[in-house]
Order: C-alpha cells, then sequence, then structure tokens
C-alpha cells in the first residue's frame, strides 16, 4: 500500500507529478477536508501519515546520495538489483519505472547516456534486451557494480 497525496495534503502545495500503476491497483480517495478532520479526531491516522512520510523523506535521502556519490553504471546496477532483492517488507516497487526514460530521470542522468549504460552492460553479458525490456544474465556482476548500495 502507498499513500498518495500526502505530502501536498497539509500544506496544499500544488501537484507536480503524475501517477501511473504498473499494475493492477486498487485506489481508496478521500476529500481534503474529511482527511484534515479525521486527523483531529485519529492519532492511529496521523501516526501512519508521519510513517508514510518518513519513508519517502529516507527512500529520497538514499537515492539524492546514491545520484550524487556513484557513478551512472554503479547507480544502474544498484537499481535493477533493488527491483529484484527481498526488500523485507520495504516498498521496492515504488521505484519501478515503466521506461527507460523515466528509469534515466530516477538516476539523475539523461535518457541518451543511460541508453549507453544499457548498450555496455549488454556488450558484457550483465543484461540483456529484448523487445523494449532488460533481462539479468549476471547478477553477480551487478553486484560487484552496486558495491552493496540499492535503491530503496
Amino acid at each position: 500500500m502507498s499513500v498518495i497525496g500526502d505530502v501536498e495534503l497539509l500544506r496544499q502545495y500544488p501537484v507536480k507529478n503524475e501517477v501511473v500503476s504498473m499494475g493492477e491497483s486498487l485506489l481508496l480517495a478521500a476529500g481534503r477536508a474529511l482527511v484534515l478532520k479525521e486527523f483531529e479526531e485519529n492519532t492511529a491516522l496521523l501516526r501512519f501519515l508521519v510513517g508514510e512520510l518518513s519513508h519517502k523523506m529516507y527512500t529520497l535521502g538514499q537515492t539524492t546520495a546514491l545520484n550524487l556519490l556513484y557513478p551512472l553504471e554503479n547507480r544502474f546496477a544498484s537499481y535493477l538489483l533493488s527491483l529484484f532483492a527481498d526488500s523485507g517488507g520495504q516498498r521496492v516497487e515504488e521505484i519501478r519505472t515503466s521506461t527507460l526514460a523515466e528509469t534515466a530521470d530516477l538516476l539523475g542522468t539523461s535518457y541518451r547516456h543511460l541508453n549507453r549504460i544499457v548498450r555496455r552492460f549488454v556488450e558484457e553479458g550483465i543484461v540483456e534486451r529484448k523487445k523494449g525490456s532488460l533481462s539479468v544474465l549476471d547478477q553477480n556482476k551487478l553486484v560487484q557494480l552496486a558495491n552493496g548500495n540499492l535503491y530503496e
């Protein structure tokens, strides 16, 4: 489960992002006034929202640190491993993207640069590219490249 709009809710920030479901989804919607009134009386709901916001801040901090500190090949290896890792209850799905362009945005690079890295990974036998999808062929090499750093 993931909450959408929590960042914008309390301060009435304008919505700047679009959300696209990558699979089957169930959506529950509630009006702003109803949610704010419920917060006044329901501390469990408020604690839940604070937990969701904390998770988003942590994830953003981790992603930003990786994007600043490591070359793209390491970041892309980390991203691929994160998609397949035993997440131990973490929501790895939050970072799954549907296109290479979206992945490039997430990794803080251009589509062209990421495409060069993908071609190199293909040439080195790390991944295979077929009909617009990537398959991991050498997970051990990805682990080496990620150097213990995973997107969460």
